[in-house]
């Protein structure tokens, strides 16, 4: 005879969905090609370390080429920070070797010309009139972070304020970068041979970024819920509430009263993580009568991974406390954890599961799949319908 905890894996691993691409995995290709005419008439010729080293002084914005071309996205922060600093020096425990180093070539450029962002950034570190001399590298090196950040994101489109100049300066000013980026791109990327071997300006027209392929993971999910709560006829009520919201009866139109809704990344008033403190932001929550009943979390493992025992800490946690919660505030509300991905159909997954079963997720519905949530969300619907209509009456006579 099948054990029931057995069966219930059976019926969940057999509903597990493989990833679906169901949404773009790049962003269209956007890079301002009549801005770098002279950059790509350069690159069309030959070029060796040194002349590359010169290119770089008279027209620094080259870097983006490069960047475009041999990178997925961009340049590393690691890499960037080896192009605008000798970290020879900055790792060394000679400290005196770090502060000359520091004050000839890092607070000044190597041509003699301050570095006033630098300058200013390591002001707005160091507040301090006499720091000793470990607190000199501090500030220095935690400035040097701050420097790197001023231009590390400046081609994202969302940026109101284009910072890229800060790194085109560098290079202009600094003989050392430019020889450290030269030889980094030919030696270690093999930029020249790649670069003669593509139409560079037809390249630069269709290479287009990837998208982060976490948030794509994670977004699998989303949709595929929402997918199910729209085809039942669920509105997303997001736009007329605040990121936190009450738990008990929430102010919604009178249109709402009886029905179901739901929202996305949402906060509950009062509940928060037990590791950090912090408010917990719920994936969705769903309402009905303009009361937050169903708290949802979701994920898509496609591998094992230690991200896997991370969620099952929090998430067991998580419904112990909501349950706490509720009966302190004398309400009702249902955590459900939604999980799929291929993880689930191998033995670790397996064993993964029947031990939440057993132990932690022990009533119907409280652990389920895309397949299982779409199979089963008019009857967990109705249920947490009837549990909250239950417990008003009762609320009503004391």
């Amino acid at each position: 005879m099948i054990r029931k905890i057995d069966k219930q894996y059976i019926s969940f691993a057999s509903k597990i969905s493989f990833f679906e691409f169901i949404q773009t995995e790049f962003d269209e290709a956007d890079f301002e090609i009549g801005k770098y005419k002279d950059e790509i008439d350069f690159l069309a010729k030959k070029f060796t370390i040194e002349k590359l080293t010169r290119l770089f002084k008279k027209h620094p914005k080259s870097i983006d080429i490069f960047e475009e071309v041999l990178q997925l996205k961009r340049f590393t922060n690691t890499q960037y920070t080896h192009f605008c600093f000798d970290v020879n020096v900055l790792n060394n425990y000679d400290e005196n070797a770090i502060i000359n180093h520091a004050k000839k070539l890092i607070f000044k450029f190597e041509n003699g010309k301050d570095n006033k962002h630098f300058v200013n950034l390591y002001k707005r570190n160091c507040k301090k009139d006499n720091e000793s001399r470990e607190e000199f590298i501090f500030f220095l090196k935690r400035t040097i972070i701050s420097y790197l950040n001023s231009f590390l994101n400046a081609k994202n489109k969302d940026k109101e304020k284009i910072e890229r100049e800060v790194l085109y300066e560098h290079l202009e000013n600094s003989i050392g970068s430019r020889l450290r980026l030269s030889r980094y791109l030919i030696e270690n990327l093999n930029a020249d041979k790649i670069i003669k071997s593509i139409d560079l300006k037809k390249y630069l027209e269709v290479k287009r970024h990837p998208k982060d392929t976490k948030s794509i993971h994670g977004n699998f999910g989303k949709m595929k819920i929402e997918r199910i709560l729209e085809d039942i006829g669920m509105e997303d009520i997001g736009k007329i509430l605040a990121k936190t919201i009450p738990a008990d009866q929430i102010i919604l139109p009178d249109k709402y009263k009886n029905k179901f809704c739901y929202i996305t990344e949402r906060i509950v008033h009062g509940i928060v993580k037990r590791k950090n403190k912090k408010p917990k932001v719920f994936d969705f929550i769903l309402f009905f009568d303009r009361k937050p009943l169903i708290l949802i979390e979701t994920n898509f493992f496609s591998t094992t991974g230690t991200k896997i025992g991370i969620n099952r800490d929090e998430y067991t946690d998580l419904k112990e406390d909501i349950q706490t919660f509720c009966r302190k505030k004398n309400i009702v509300m249902k955590f459900v954890w939604i999980t799929d991905g291929n993880y689930w159909l191998t033995k670790t997954g397996e064993n993964m599961y029947k031990n939440l079963r057993e132990n932690y997720f022990t009533a119907d519905h409280e652990i389920l799949n895309y397949n299982l949530l779409k199979a089963n969300i008019s009857k967990i619907l109705q249920n947490m319908k009837q549990v909250s209509k239950a417990k008003d009456k009762i609320s009503k006579r004391k």
